[in-house]
């Protein structure tokens, strides 16, 4: 039922908007001046928005932080009233007539911290594509070039862009005799960067005496010590009376001698690596310089060593420096194998006839984990380049193929899984290169062909590449037209496919699904109707298709389906929002069919699997198959009998606690697991799979990319389900409970079946009853409780929740404050509370110290409270301790108060806030 949000009271209005996800924010702002203000007024904020240029589209990335969230949104702008909403599960068109691309830019930067604005070119092929986006950018802080940018629209873009920007940064080193960097530097802005690692600047005395930005830092920088040391004489003869910058910082690709760059120049030097310069006229000039003095390295025998020394200087090693040290020899390589680095994954790409490659992994050192990434470039010539913080050197070869060192890196910290996380194609040149790398991978787990190949090379890289992948093959663009139908390619025997274009739809038709042979595709967006839909539908009815393999299908369609029209002339039973169709042989199918959506979900009762008599195996090879399954498929095979069951716990497979959500008519479980990587020397957890399941009264729902599968099981109820499911994990408890939008009744039943928790939240979307009734039934077996709603009045004040004898508890809610009073501080029977808002007069809590120093609480259980108070009130210190003697501790803002029988109060006022610790 439509609710008229504008009409509600502003505080109500205020309190819905802070129930709206950021991306619904986003939407309502674009409802009208008046939704787009409200917007604008609360709390979530738009921190930065990155605007990148490329040809014809507008790419806005957006990093928004709000109360407790921090959220990445990504926008594409194209030319017209429409843009695409990415989102982490597929992709939205947002449409508003007469909206144009400068009306949606001009949008969402009003939305943004003035600072957060960053314009970034890149890719952009010619110069009039600036002029189409200079309209836009009225203003913004940062003006970003990236390096894929010519000499010519470099220096379009500083002179279109650099007097609206503050900072201007060019990543590119496009200079030479011809095209001097002198051009750059004289230009009057307010901060210059020039980032390029790879390709050093050359930097000449007049280039430093011509700038004239405010702030100028480049890096890389290429100058000898002797031009630092003319340019530093000049400005101390007064020549530079009105030199313009205020600070130059020059990274220099090697290492720099102080003393020449100083050489007869009067000095002070302050802290060590600072040097003061002072000229006759007063002015000043400091000079930070990293010195290191050039270091005669003495060869170590590092094989040589003990083997706790060798060791430890494994654990020392960067992971950069491991992976280089494997190259050496096999002994080095064993060596890498068994040291304080596990790998979580194994990245490639393909673009012309380069693979770059990403390795992802955790490194421990001295009790703390880190990730880490290293990027490699390989080449034809079997050379690598790998990226660097500072730099990004190149590894000569000349004893392993191409092939062999993707092998190396693959077996490299991952003897028992050496096969690739992703590969992508991004494209190609020549074609024939594909089969390189299909000799070079012979196996992925998931294969992405980018939008970047041309439509020849993106279908050969599906017939030829698709069948390495062993999990999912994601399929960008569609390529297709009436002559050259999709049909081909969804006739592969493939385990999961994704096509995917937002833009130009798939086009079906009924033969196309009655083909399909994969086990799972997911198409977005597919242009089918409901009519086509209908026949297919029809012929599975009769039994044409005993033998159809695909499990899961969901389309995500360009228009709305029509439900009568789909199941037009078809005998079905409507079970859990789905339509059940039932043929005369025994089979099932679920359909679910919403406005712009089909999916036929993963049905227990649908499945058609070759059998596999599993439990005859032997012990060994039993335990080996159950280990080698993800928690998905553990927990579907525990629910096949009693003995499958009680395999699946003696697995003793290691779970983090669940984290548990309630939620309208179903629980949600979020499970984690966790594994320890075969290594002496790691001793950090890593994740290995996850799952998120809801369980509602007769079925399982489980998340399933963008989708869900649904699992029954004859007369499970939900305790069942979750008593199940704790069971074949051997835990009894769980690590968060959060109740939201319930009823009393639905309470009920969920307290008789919900195990322990550490840490109960009662979500602000709970009613009052539900709050109330929640809290008095959970709190007293959690360790922590969070209460996110102010329920209290005259009528149901908060000191009987005050009373109860917890541990843990915060209320906080800053949409209404908690009223409080001196009798409810004297009522605490709770060790840690926090409660924000606070709403307590000063005289109140002059009283109740008062009462503390009297000792009439000797045996007063709080330890730690902590009232955060309303923004607008002002806290005098003196009138909290008037009348108490006091001593103050730190710098006027904590206080300690001692009274007769020996007990200590340390008080802290810190940013409205007070913080009591009790002795």
């Amino acid at each position: 039922m439509p609710i008229r949000l504008l009409s509600l009271p502003i505080a109500d209005v205020q309190y819905a908007l802070e129930c709206m996800d950021i991306d619904e924010l986003i939407a309502f702002s674009l409802c009208s001046n008046r939704t787009k203000n409200l917007v604008k007024s609360s709390h979530e904020k738009i921190l930065t928005i990155t605007a990148e240029i490329d040809d014809n589209m507008i790419k806005l990335e957006m990093f928004v932080f709000g109360l407790g969230l921090e959220k990445e949104f990504k926008f594409v702008v194209h030319e017209g009233p429409s843009i695409e909403f990415h989102r982490g599960d597929g992709i939205e068109f947002w449409r508003r007539e007469g909206f144009t691309q400068n009306d949606w830019i001009a949008h969402f930067l009003s939305l943004c911290h003035p600072r957060g604005k960053l314009l970034k070119i890149n890719n952009v092929s010619t110069i009039a594509c600036l002029d189409t986006v200079q309209q836009p950018f009225p203003k913004f802080f940062k003006l970003q070039i990236c390096g894929n940018n010519s000499v010519e629209l470099t220096r379009a873009a500083v002179s279109k862009f650099s007097s609206v920007a503050h900072v201007v940064s060019i990543e590119s080193n496009p200079f030479d005799d011809e095209n001097h960097i002198s051009e750059f530097l004289n230009l009057n802005l307010e901060e210059l960067r020039l980032e390029n690692s790879l390709n050093p600047y050359k930097v000449d005395l007049n280039d430093l005496l011509l700038t004239n930005s405010t702030s100028l830092t480049i890096q890389t920088a290429r100058i000898t010590e002797k031009k630092l040391n003319r340019f530093v004489k000049i400005w101390m003869k007064g020549n530079r009376r009105f030199y313009r910058p205020k600070y130059i910082g020059l990274i220099l690709n090697r290492e720099i001698n102080r003393e020449d760059v100083l050489r007869g120049i009067k000095y002070q030097t302050v802290n060590g690596q600072e040097h003061r310069l002072k000229r006759l006229d007063g002015k000043e000039l400091l000079i930070f310089v990293v010195y290191r003095k050039p270091l005669t390295l003495m060869p170590i025998c590092l094989l040589s060593l003990p083997s706790d020394d060798l060791q430890y200087a494994l654990c020392l090693m960067d992971f950069c420096d491991l992976t280089a040290l494997s190259l050496c020899s096999k002994r080095t390589k064993n060596l890498v194998d068994y040291s304080n680095v596990a790998i979580e994954g194994i990245y490639i790409e393909v673009d012309e006839n380069r693979i770059h490659s990403k390795i992802s992994a955790f490194q421990s050192y001295g009790g703390s984990c880190y990730a880490r990434t290293i990027k490699f470039v390989l080449r034809e010539d079997s050379s690598i380049e790998f990226e660097r913080d500072d730099r990004f050197p190149k590894w000569v070869n000349t004893e392993f193929t191409f092939s062999q060192l993707i092998a190396h890196f693959l077996s490299l910290w991952n003897p028992d899984n050496r096969i690739i996380q992703k590969l992508t194609i991004k494209n190609v040149n020549p074609m024939t290169y594909l089969d390189t790398v299909k000799q070079l991978i012979p196996e992925c787990e998931a294969l992405e062909i980018s939008e970047n190949c041309s439509d020849d090379v993106a279908k050969m890289a599906f017939l030829k590449l698709a069948p390495i992948a062993v999990e999912e093959v994601v399929f960008q663009k569609n390529r297709f037209d009436n002559e050259n139908d999709i049909s081909k390619l969804l006739s592969l025997n493939l385990k999961s496919v994704v096509f995917h274009d937002s833009e130009n739809p798939f086009k079906l038709e009924s033969n196309d699904l009655l083909s399909l042979i994969i086990v799972d595709l997911y198409i977005e967006t597919a242009n089918i109707t409901g009519k086509e839909l209908n026949r297919f539908l029809k012929l599975w009815m009769k039994g044409n298709h005993g033998s159809y393999r695909p499990k899961f299908l969901e389309l995500h369609l360009k228009n709305e389906l029509n439900c009568e029209e789909v199941l037009k002339g078809i005998k079905y039973d409507t079970v859990d929002n789905m339509n059940r169709l039932k043929r005369a042989d025994g089979k099932e199918l679920d359909i679910l069919i919403k406005m712009k959506y089909f999916c036929i979900p993963v049905s227990q009762s649908s499945l058609q699997l070759m059998p596999i008599r599993l439990l005859s195996l032997p012990v060994a090879d039993l335990q080996y198959a159950l280990n080698c399954m993800d928690i998905h498929a553990l927990v579907a095979f525990s629910l096949c009998s009693n003995r499958t069951k009680n395999l699946v716990k003696s697995s003793k497979r290691k779970i983090d606690l669940p984290i548990v959500y309630v939620d309208k008519n179903h629980v949600q479980f979020e499970i984690c697991e966790r594994i320890f990587p075969q290594n002496d020397y790691f001793n950090f957890q890593l994740p290995r799979y996850s799952l998120k399941i809801c369980f509602y009264d007769t079925r399982a729902e489980i998340a399933r990319r963008g989708g869900f599968e649904v699992w029954k099981k004859e007369e499970f109820t939900q305790s069942d389900w979750i008593a199940h499911l704790m069971s074949i994990f051997n835990e009894s408890m769980i690590r968060s409970l959060t109740i939201m939008n319930i009823s009393l009744s639905y309470l009920d039943d969920v307290t008789e079946f919900i195990p322990n928790c550490i840490s109960l939240v009662i979500s602000h979307l709970s009613s009052n009853d539900v709050t109330e009734k929640a809290f008095l039934k959970l709190a007293p077996t959690a360790k922590e409780v969070e209460v996110c709603r102010n329920i209290f009045d005259s009528g149901n004040d908060i000191s009987k929740l005050l009373a109860l004898n917890l541990k843990k508890v915060s209320f906080d809610d800053w949409r209404k404050s908690f009223k409080l009073e001196l009798d409810d501080l004297l009522v605490i029977n709770i060790i840690n509370l926090t409660i924000k808002i606070a709403n307590i007069t000063v005289r109140e809590l002059n009283r109740f110290l008062k009462l503390w120093m009297k000792g009439n609480h000797r045996f007063y259980r709080l330890k730690t409270l902590e009232l955060k108070l309303n923004d607008e009130m002002e806290i005098n210190p003196e009138e909290v301790f008037k009348g108490i003697k006091y001593e103050i501790v730190e710098d006027n803002y904590s206080f300690r108060l001692k009274r007769r029988d020996g007990k200590e109060l340390r008080v802290f006022i810190v940013f409205g806030s007070f913080y009591f610790f009790f002795d």
